[in-house]
């Protein structure tokens, strides 16, 4: 009995640390493209670039950070000098046993407030 919940406790571990690798990589990713679009939104407030200039650096941080989304999916805006930058995109984690969806929403203006 004893080895049977030694192995069972040890299943269960096994399991959080993979799931831990599974799931943390699509957050710091997103962590990471939050802070870039955010960064995109100021910096694009005082420059000429149209909202074709903002999506190819959009692109860019995409490629970069590994985020399953299109630029051109992507709701940018630019009104003199008010910009606004916003997407959603879904990753899937595909856990043992219980696969799952995580939703991600970015967003940002140039003040670097987050929109939802």
């Amino acid at each position: 009995m004893k080895a049977l919940k030694a192995m069972l406790a040890i299943a269960v571990v096994v399991y959080v640390v993979i799931g831990l690798f599974k799931i943390c990589p699509p957050y710091f990713h997103y962590m990471s493209f939050k802070d870039g679009v955010e960064q995109e939104a100021r910096t694009a407030a005082y420059s000429l670039r149209d909202e074709r200039a903002i999506r190819t650096d959009l692109d860019k941080l995409i490629i970069e950070n590994q985020i399953p989304l299109k630029a051109e999916d992507m709701d940018v805006h630019k009104n003199g000098a008010a910009v606004s930058i916003k997407g959603d995109y879904t990753e899937h984690i595909d856990l043992p046993l219980h696969p799952f969806d995580l939703q991600f929403h970015v967003g940002a203006d140039n003040n670097g407030t987050l929109i939802r």
